[in-house]
């Protein structure tokens, strides 16, 4: 499944402050990007718990990069006062959703990967 596939880097490329790179977030970003255009094609060919984990996942995964993009630009934001604090929480709201992704797409799936 191409989704989890982006899905699983981009949590993978969350790292420590001190190794956040402009390479990084923009690979993150491009991660985040295949999941905004994959996340409508699973909300509408699953049930509605996938689609509701999948639009789940798709958020938390915008939050996660936009943080990063204003952490490592240095730039600071009123209504943001630690962006690599928020992306971090953001962080944790993706895996979280990832799980709750998984349990979601193995549920409406049969062990042979059709649909129930």
């Amino acid at each position: 499944m191409e989704l989890l596939e982006h899905l699983s880097l981009l949590v993978l490329d969350q790292a420590p402050d001190e190794a956040l790179t402009d390479d990084l977030v923009q690979r993150a970003d491009a991660m985040a990007g295949a999941v905004r255009e994959q996340w409508l094609e699973v909300a509408l060919a699953g049930p509605p718990s996938a689609a509701r984990a999948a639009r789940s996942v798709r958020d938390a995964g915008n939050d996660f990069v936009l943080y990063l993009h204003i952490h490592i630009s240095g730039r600071r934001l009123y209504s943001i006062r630690s962006p690599y604090s928020s992306a971090r929480k953001s962080h944790h709201r993706l895996s979280r959703a990832l799980d709750a992704f998984v349990i979601a797409a193995e549920t409406a799936l049969d062990d042979d990967g059709s649909k129930k």
